[in-house]
């Protein structure tokens, strides 16, 4: 059943680990891996035909699997026993070749990747709405400046085009990532020997089930090499990441304080007793997920350490953790394409901002060009004094520079004005952002697809 919090930190069109697709990709391993190795001659061509038709979703008993599944420290116990009852009495003795020469790890870690490439996949595509929306408001707000802000504090002027072209760079650096990702078959048997193949036998096998299931092939068994998974799950914490940043930063902006962004959720974040407040819900929903996904991530870190041949422990953890992560960083997204839809933008008060500072933000710029004239030194001594003045009388640095009598000899008050003015203290924001625009919209034109 459903959660009750399905709606609010989920996709609910996420449905790749519900019930019927896991059972159907460790069904369709068997099934696999039957045709296969009847094609080598290792088993009856009536017997994988048998397990193709027999072994199905519809036959299998779900919650009676649920329960003996507890008592056989996996999923694929009992559903081996229910298949071979399918089977008993079949004339080709099928359920005597069912999982032939196959551990139940290989079947798990292999429908796992079946599922992880689809959800991946899923996730990368889904990147793309969120990818469009955010490079609509780059080209929107190329030119709109505002504070720039580091350690909390104004620094100098960019754009909110700027901004929001380093969130775009993020999220094409990991879809870039998930593109990459390898999904490799699982077949090694007890301890990942493959016993009872000749060489010949298991290349021919193994490379015609990865064909068959779509999936990578590895050099060899990988049961306690953990790698594939740990790089999936740091591809996927690294999105969710990217994500974060954004969130975080649109909150901030929308502190009544700083006001420079709003969230038009027409009935969304409404308060439960201030009838005034507009809660940024989906920035919130967003960083709890992330928060979340920080201990998913260290666990997954941890089931590296696999003991011996077959992890006792640690390759169970990856299973539920594997699948929260995948359902966090889709509903993520989903509620991230929804929060950049529900941005609005205040010009006006980016700019009272930049003027509110007492003309701080241009401090950088104001000592440079003093160090024209005088050396570096002098000019942030100078600059440095006159900014306390500013905290502290609420005067403008640039009052203070004119009437400074040192300088009026050396710089015209021409010259003093024009290092206030916006245009001349945005560096090359245009020339980045333009860059970045031009790189996600060569890569949006491109099919997302994940790396077969």
């Amino acid at each position: 059943m459903p959660s009750l919090y399905s709606n609010l930190f989920y996709d609910r069109a996420f449905e790749f680990f519900e019930v019927r697709p896991v059972l159907e990709a460790l069904l369709g391993f068997e099934k696999a891996l039957a045709r296969v190795q009847s094609r080598q001659g290792l088993i009856p061509p009536p017997a994988a035909g048998a397990i193709e038709i027999l072994c199905s979703y519809e036959s299998i008993n779900r919650e009676r699997l649920m329960e003996e599944s507890a008592r056989s420290g996996n999923i694929l116990i009992p559903l081996l026993g229910q298949c071979r009852q399918l089977l008993a009495g079949h004339p080709s003795e099928a359920a005597g070749y069912l999982h032939f020469l196959a551990t139940s790890q290989d079947a798990i870690d292999t429908a796992a990747m079946i599922q992880y490439k689809k959800a991946t996949a899923w996730i990368n595509l889904n990147l793309r709405p969120l990818i469009t929306g955010l490079v609509e408001i780059a080209e929107m707000h190329r030119h709109t400046p505002m504070a720039g802000r580091t350690f909390m504090q104004h620094a100098r002027p960019i754009t909110f085009g700027f901004k929001v072209a380093g969130w775009i760079d993020g999220l094409l650096m990991v879809s870039e990532g998930l593109r990459f990702l390898k999904f490799p078959l699982q077949l090694g048997g007890s301890v990942g020997t493959a016993p009872g193949y000749s060489v010949k036998q298991y290349e021919e096998v193994s490379s015609g089930l990865s064909r068959e299931l779509g999936l990578d092939l590895p050099v060899k068994p990988w049961h306690n090499q953990r790698q594939y998974i740990h790089t999936m799950a740091h591809q996927l914490g690294a999105l969710q990441g990217h994500l974060n940043k954004m969130a975080t930063d649109l909150s901030l902006l929308a502190q009544n304080e700083v006001g420079e962004i709003s969230f038009d959720g027409k009935d969304k974040g409404h308060s439960s007793i201030m009838p005034h407040k507009t809660n940024p819900v989906n920035a919130i929903l967003i960083l709890a997920n992330g928060l979340r996904i920080q201990a998913i991530a260290y666990s997954l870190s941890n089931t590296l350490t696999q003991d011996h041949e077959r992890g006792s422990g640690p390759w169970h953890a990856e299973w539920e953790s594997m699948e929260d992560l995948f359902r966090l960083v889709a509903g993520s997204l989903r509620l991230s394409i929804e929060m950049i839809g529900e941005i609005r933008v205040n010009k006006e008060r980016m700019l009272k901002n930049i003027d509110d500072g007492g003309g701080l933000v241009f401090a950088e710029h104001v000592s440079r060009m003093l160090s024209l004239k005088l050396n570096t030194e002098e000019a942030q001594a100078l600059v440095r004094s006159f900014s306390t003045r500013v905290r502290s009388t609420g005067e403008s640095l640039q009052a203070l520079l004119l009437k400074e009598e040192s300088l009026r000899h050396l710089f015209s008050e021409k010259e003093i004005s024009s290092w206030f003015e916006i245009e001349n203290n945005l560096g090359l924001c245009d020339y980045f952002t333009g860059k970045m625009i031009n790189r996600a919209k060569d890569l949006l034109s491109r099919k997302f697809k994940t790396k077969s």
